[in-house]
């Protein structure tokens, strides 16, 4: 059991578990907190405690080059680079915002890219140093993380997706989506396909968020499918998305966005929550556990009661981390 519960999604690297919580001032010993458990036998290697109040919150870990990378929210925001191995404070690179800041970070090629969140710019850091690389001011949505690939880095923006140069971090384009209708609040992250194809969330009517496959190349909307997504998962061509108006689970071709197939959602599950796909199978959270499903044969293969933001290691294990509980299943 934790002393706080785990609100932020985790992450895994070298057999180790990351992830944060938060302080509470009714829940004593709780603390704002970068935690590293053992994947062999859920031991503590280490916890390193941020800092007390708001502006030391911290956000969802990311791992990459030996490094734990977390940024912290509020005012002064920063994002914090941490020895994976002994948890040891490496560097503190700011990175301000204004009232709400960043989610994630993403570590791409030896950098690590933050979105700041409103009035707070587009930043690159040395993935080793935490030294500033690049600085892009421009108003960025709050609630929403990067997407990198070889050549750029994207953020969605309210009605359009804003492309940077992975290098220089300069703006090399903003993409407008003409099927937005409104102005989306949080975008989450841009899923990457093949074939320089960007997926997004996009608010085609009030409260509703259909989903874009935005092409990079010729910097046109490709197609648009409406409904309200949870989000989506790429692989193999396919677009795989959780859609709550139907409830139900879609299956989109990359190229046209044709609908594939699609399945109800596993006993009946009204919230469709967290998505993660493999080659072989599709794990959905719901607010009715987790459902295994085979994407050959498009039936749930395995399911678990327990709730929550899934990840899944290098290993093999899949974590179901909800309230005060992570747990912990070998897929092998």
């Amino acid at each position: 059991m934790l002393d706080k519960p785990v609100d932020q999604p985790s992450t895994t690297s070298g057999g180790r578990l990351h992830f944060t919580t938060e302080e509470g001032y009714s829940v004593p010993g709780s603390c704002n907190c970068l935690h590293s458990l053992s994947e062999a036998d859920a031991e503590l290697v280490w916890k390193r405690d941020v800092g007390k109040g708001t502006s030391n919150i911290v956000q969802a870990p990311a791992t990459g080059n030996g490094k734990v990378y977390t940024a912290t929210g509020g005012i002064d925001t920063a994002m914090l680079t941490v020895d994976a191995a002994t948890g040891a404070l490496l560097s503190t690179s700011p990175a301000r915002s204004q009232g709400i800041g960043p989610v994630a970070a993403t570590p791409f090629g030896g950098s690590v890219y933050l979105n700041a969140g409103p009035f707070g710019g587009f930043y690159q850091f040395d993935g080793s140093t935490g030294a500033q690389k690049s600085f892009t001011p421009i108003d960025m949505l709050w609630g929403t993380a990067a997407a990198v690939d070889t050549k750029y880095a994207y953020a969605y923006r309210h009605t359009y997706l804003v492309v940077f140069d992975r290098v220089s971090g300069e703006l090399v384009a903003q993409i407008s989506d003409p099927t937005a209708k409104t102005f989306t609040t949080s975008a989450g992250a841009p899923v990457l396909g093949a074939a320089s194809t960007v997926f997004v969330r996009v608010n085609t009517a009030a409260y509703n968020e259909g989903i874009s496959a935005i092409d990079v190349s010729s910097r046109k909307v490709r197609w648009t499918v409406p409904g309200s997504f949870a989000g989506g998962a790429y692989a193999n061509g396919v677009l795989l998305a959780l859609n709550h108006l139907k409830s139900r689970i879609e299956a989109y071709a990359e190229t046209d966005g044709q609908l594939l197939w699609s399945m109800p959602a596993p006993q009946n599950s009204a919230d469709l929550d967290d998505l993660i796909v493999t080659n072989r199978f599709a794990f959905v959270g719901t607010e009715k556990g987790v459902f295994a499903i085979d994407l050959n044969e498009r039936q749930v293969v395995w399911s678990t009661p327990a709730r929550g933001k899934l990840s899944l290691s290098a290993n093999g294990i899949l974590y179901v981390q909800g309230g005060m509980t992570i747990n912990a299943f070998n897929l092998q």
